[in-house]
């Protein structure tokens, strides 16, 4: 048996969520799964669900200026994850199975934009399309 993308893979232990957010989190494990399961890549998640005080505090660390932060990231409400990816197996394996991809409804930052880790949610970007930049 193939093992999973859990729960807590995307929420850190005694990380207070809303029954909403959890809702997306489940979204996303099932479609985060069927890729596992399909694929037979292993994944490891860098960053699931954040709360706002860590999503500022990740910004920060980058050197990004406060007012530059963006709130609309889809991890600020359990409905987008990053899988570290530094040989580009799964970017690779995505562009190869577009089929598969378009029936599970999951979009992708630019592959350009993320180096080493492939950025995945639920939501449509306001773009519209399946690979977007941030």
């Amino acid at each position: 048996m193939r093992p999973q993308v859990s729960y807590r893979e995307i929420v850190q232990p005694d990380t207070p969520i809303s029954e909403e957010h959890k809702a997306n989190v489940y979204c996303l494990l099932q479609k985060l799964n069927a890729i596992r399961f399909r694929s037979e890549i292993p994944m490891r998640i860098t960053s699931g669900y954040r709360t706002a005080q860590k999503h500022r505090d990740i910004y920060i660390r980058k050197g990004v200026a406060e007012e530059k932060i963006p709130w609309g990231s889809y991890h600020l409400i359990g409905a987008a994850a990053d899988v570290y990816d530094p040989n580009k197996t799964l970017q690779q394996w995505i562009k190869s199975n577009l089929d598969f991809i378009d029936r599970l409804d999951l979009y992708f930052e630019s592959f350009v934009a993320c180096q080493n880790w492939v950025h995945c949610q639920i939501y449509e970007p306001r773009s519209g399309n399946r690979f977007f930049l941030p």
